[in-house]
């Protein structure tokens, strides 16, 4: 069976735009392909299969497929078949993380390491209502018309489109939709992952945690070390790390209090890890982006 390797440097031609849009109207080749971003295929209208190394099923007009890098998949069994194609590395781009990453569903669709999913054997997938297919389809044919043209401010039209295309998906996107009442181990650590999102600033313990997620506290620092490539608290403090960049953007707060709304009660720790993590003191990562 002959496999193939979609390589990004052959997508993603502006270093500053790793998103790209594809249209297409039926598959050229009907070939098992994986490729080394992710993709988000969108079918617009018409019905096929559509299958990957361990799931074969039909897909319809509103059905959304999430692609993690390095997993197969195909399409074959076509009939009026469209779909609008977004390719991007997520990691490579600025999403606004307090408006987007904190919304339930981020972390299934985009956190989750790649080889997590492919080694759960799972790839998101759902519909999106009429009414938001209409939408999504709109928004992100226009921009893929203008990157096909290349018109001016094309690059800012593709990034506009995906981005407004995101909470779509997530406000679309349902675990349990099917009445499942045992969701995958994936959809139950992501979920986790959006509650740690909400409540960063308060202390977990992994039992909590662990019982959240519906596993056991072994299975779950496995699963969640698996997924996100550290322990639950390294993503909490990531988190806090974060907060805290933010909040010291603002002059009126001093240092001590930016650690203490960040989730820092005591503000020597949070100089210390700070500047392991960034390299800058508070202070000086507050002096450095001061707005003049």
């Amino acid at each position: 069976m002959l496999k193939r390797t979609l390589q990004a440097e052959k997508f993603f031609f502006d270093l500053m735009l790793p998103v790209r849009l594809f249209y297409a109207r039926g598959s050229e080749k009907a070939y098992w392909h994986t490729h080394e971003f992710t993709e988000i295929a969108i079918v617009l209208e018409g019905s096929g299969i559509y299958e990957t190394e361990f799931s074969v099923g039909e897909i319809h007009a509103g059905d959304v497929l999430v692609m993690p890098a390095g997993g197969f998949h195909q399409f074959h069994d076509e009939v009026g078949i469209a779909q609008i194609n977004i390719l991007f590395q997520f990691e490579k781009l600025s999403v606004p993380s307090r408006d987007i990453s904190r919304h339930p569903g981020f972390s299934a669709l985009f956190r989750l390491n790649p080889e997590y999913c492919h080694r759960m054997r799972f790839y998101p997938r759902f519909k999106l209502c009429d009414k938001d297919l209409s939408r999504v389809r709109f928004w992100l044919t226009d921009a893929w018309e203008a990157q096909e043209a290349q018109a001016t401010g094309f690059a800012l039209a593709v990034y506009g489109a995906f981005l407004q295309t995101i909470p779509v998906l997530l406000d679309n996107y349902a675990p349990n939709a099917a009445g499942n009442d045992l969701p995958h181990r994936p959809e139950r650590l992501s979920a986790c992952l959006d509650f740690m999102e909400r409540n960063f600033r308060r202390e977990q313990t992994i039992d909590t945690l662990a019982q959240r997620a519906g596993m056991t506290p072994a299975s779950f620092m496995r699963h969640f070390k698996a997924a996100t490539g550290c322990t639950p608290l390294e993503y909490l403090i990531r988190l806090r790390l974060d907060e805290a960049r933010l909040l010291l953007l603002d002059d009126s707060l001093s240092i001590a209090e930016a650690a203490q709304r960040a989730g820092f009660p005591d503000s020597n720790y949070f100089a210390r890890i700070f500047r392991r993590k960034n390299g800058l003191s508070p202070r000086e990562f507050r002096k450095k982006h001061a707005i003049v």
